[in-house]
């Protein structure tokens, strides 16, 4: 084990488990700590929308198709005679 004159760490070194530093100062006068998180680009905005628009689109149409087969209104052998 190489000690901290030789450039490791040593028994006492400044790490922990997790590479962090021991204690990180917070201000809990910002929301979560004064974490900010990553500004997601503009087009990932947009594509969710647009998805998130397209299937809830696609639950409602099947819905409209299967829901009376699914709540026993209707019995799929009845059709088609």
């Amino acid at each position: 084990e190489r000690g901290e004159e030789e450039g490791g760490l040593g028994r006492r070194g400044g790490r922990e488990m997790g590479g962090g530093p021991r204690y990180v100062p917070r201000d809990f006068s910002k929301p979560y700590g004064g974490f900010e998180p990553p500004r997601a680009p503009r087009g990932n905005h947009i594509a969710a929308r647009v998805l998130g628009t397209v299937a809830w689109f696609w639950i409602l149409y099947k819905g409209r198709q299967e829901l009376p087969y699914i709540m026993g209104w209707k019995h799929h052998w009845d059709e088609h005679h």
